[in-house]
């Protein structure tokens, strides 16, 4: 009873209320807090459930913060607690290009005697220091305002692209979960000979000499390493033309948790175990398992410059939180 029926409460309610915090058309239960709340992130502290409610408005609709985003990825209790993993996204508006920045994180919702939430608690992935206020916290939030960049070009957005989930943003790497992607895949020898043959296929090289629409990133991927047997996928539309060529498949690779890290440059093989060992480095760094084997992501075309040449090495990954 009594703190064990508090937490319950509070893990069930906030289940509901967190992925519709920042919708136009909805009101958060204020009742569920204490008069003095305190907030603690790594760029605000402050009492107050007045408070409280100015800084939901702001990052809700304001000049500053627009179209904001919560998605709830997990909830759990612990003594006097509840936990929460969450992404949270939103649309900075002081800058002209209005990007999307997107945080990751856990809360702690701490309980008073009288079970109201006495004190919430952020925490990101991305940073170390999570002290209010942050010079890190800060640093990243600038970082987040110049990569996520302007809206795409008319000609990128013709570009097929994998939907995921963003689930972590952590300083090295971000973990995601992928839907399944339809590819043309092909089993290969040699780098040149995969890209020229699924080059072929979407050409016109099918069986209803149909161009296709161009896709990013193309994907390599090396189940047993990169001694094993490896493929070339592209992605294509999900209703596709039959391949010409019988060893090129369509096929779809199934919707899975990867962790994803980026590099610039060369994807030679002394290059990519480099990379591969940086991730798995870090994942365990942060108590986390990496899988078997991994994928190589190649988002420009072979012959771009090497350091404007995009790349991510993805592991695949159960557990997260």
């Amino acid at each position: 009873g009594g703190v064990g029926d508090a937490v319950e409460g509070l893990a069930k309610a906030l289940e509901e209320e967190l992925p519709r915090m920042f919708d136009m058309d909805y009101t958060p239960d204020w009742g569920i807090y204490a008069e003095d709340v305190r907030f603690r992130d790594p760029l605000n502290s402050f009492k107050g459930v007045e408070a409280y409610k100015k800084n939901i408005g702001l990052i809700k609709d304001s000049p500053v913060f627009k179209e904001s985003k919560m998605e709830l990825h997990k909830v759990w209790k612990e003594e006097g607690k509840v936990v929460t993993r969450w992404t949270l996204s939103m649309v900075f508006q002081p800058l002209p290009w209005k990007p999307r920045m997107n945080f990751t994180g856990t809360s702690e919702y701490i309980l008073d005697a009288a079970g109201k939430v006495k004190e919430h608690v952020d925490f990101w992935d991305s940073i170390k220091n999570q002290d209010p206020i942050s010079f890190e916290a800060l640093k990243h939030v600038v970082s987040l305002a110049r990569s996520e960049g302007a809206e795409p070009s008319a000609k990128e957005k013709n570009v097929i692209r994998p939907k995921y989930k963003l689930l972590r943003k952590a300083a090295n790497y971000e973990i995601r979960e992928y839907e399944d992607i339809p590819v043309a895949q092909y089993s290969y020898k040699t780098r040149i000979e995969g890209l020229q043959t699924l080059d072929y296929y979407s050409s016109g090289l099918n069986a209803d000499s149909l161009v296709l629409p161009p896709s990013s990133p193309l994907f390599f991927d090396f189940p047993q390493g990169l001694e094993g047997p490896r493929t070339i996928n592209a992605i294509v539309p999900k209703v596709a033309p039959k391949p010409d060529d019988e060893c090129v498949v369509l096929t779809a690779l199934p919707k899975t948790r990867f962790a994803c890290i980026a590099f610039t440059g060369s994807m030679a093989p002394n290059v990519v175990t480099e990379w591969v060992k940086a991730l798995e480095y870090w994942l365990k760094l942060d108590k986390l398992t990496p899988g078997e084997g991994f994928r190589l992501a190649q988002y420009n075309a072979l012959y771009s410059l090497p350091w404007n040449r995009k790349n991510e090495v993805w592991i695949p990954i159960d557990e997260f939180y």
